[in-house]
């Protein structure tokens, strides 16, 4: 299954995982070769991609291989032969690429671009034939993406109050220590006005902000909301950010080893979840933005 697209990507994955052999402490972080499906070929079966990585371990010196098979549904990594529970991988292929457009991305309104999002995943949930055997990873799918819709979400709705207004601006970098205590050269500030503003949203923008608990605490300064309404509230939340990760880092297994199942219900419960979360900040961010208007009428 060898092809020119392996090597197009053939590197950008890494993986994490202790020594397969059980009277061994070793632990592997390593980058390895990876692959991609190619959506571009007429059939499914030629798109698929494949590679193979030998990885020596430091303290016993077994080798092991690392499979990485990209097909439609997404990527699969594992250890040829092996089964291992804690195995993560971050794919960071296109990492350059998203830091470039990332420099110049300005946040359209962020309600609107989620409730689109929404709507889409809404269509493509009720409006396609799968089949039985694709059902799963096709909900895995929908799962993850309306999370990546409320991550984009509580990320522009953020970049959109901080870069308009210096007021809240200062109180996000007062509350945020890696902000707050960062090292900066006086050159810097000198060349370029809206330093502080622009290194906030560089910061941000790189934030994970399925760090639910820390993005909890920018809102909490910034709007004055919290995020979660109650200790059942934040249980679920984290839950589902746990579930992410088991989805996206561990092929789709919990830490021990468990196949994590998502359905249809599981699909409709974490749209509901997202939606009404949204909607309690976005009824912040109107109070914000009429207190802002009689601020303007006073003076």
């Amino acid at each position: 299954m060898g092809s020119s697209k392996e090597q197009m990507h053939q590197n950008g994955l890494k993986v994490s995982f202790a020594c397969p052999n059980a009277d061994c402490e070793g632990h592997f972080e390593e980058e390895v070769q990876n692959a991609s499906f190619d959506w571009g070929s007429e059939r499914q079966s030629d798109g698929i991609g494949y590679a193979e990585t030998s990885v020596e371990c430091e303290i016993c010196e077994d080798t092991f291989t690392v499979a990485v098979l990209a097909t439609q549904t997404g990527k699969e990594v594992t250890l040829k032969g092996l089964t291992v529970a804690d195995l993560e991988y971050i794919d960071d292929t296109f990492e350059h690429d998203y830091d470039e457009f990332l420099a110049d991305y300005e946040p359209q309104d962020p309600f609107g671009v989620y409730t689109r999002s929404s709507k889409e995943l809404d269509d493509l949930y009720y409006g396609s034939e799968i089949l039985p055997r694709v059902q799963a990873p096709f909900n895995k799918m929908l799962y993850l993406q309306h999370i990546i819709a409320m991550e984009a979400y509580l990320s522009d709705r953020l970049i959109d109050i901080i870069t308009t207004d210096s007021t809240k601006l200062l109180t996000l970098i007062g509350s945020t220590p890696s902000l707050r205590d960062r090292p900066t050269r006086l050159i810097e500030v000198a060349k370029d006005p809206d330093y502080v503003a622009s290194t906030t949203k560089a910061h941000l923008q790189r934030f994970s902000f399925h760090d639910l608990a820390n993005v909890a605490k920018f809102y909490k300064s910034v709007l004055n909301i919290d995020l979660f309404e109650t200790d059942e509230h934040r249980k679920t939340l984290l839950a589902i950010i746990e579930t992410r990760h088991d989805l996206v880092h561990r092929n789709g297994r919990d830490r021990n080893g468990n196949e994590t199942v998502i359905d249809g219900p599981a699909v409709e419960r974490v749209k509901e979840i997202f939606q009404g979360l949204i909607e309690r900040i976005e009824d912040a961010y109107t109070k914000y933005k009429v207190s802002c208007f009689f601020q303007v009428l006073d003076t």
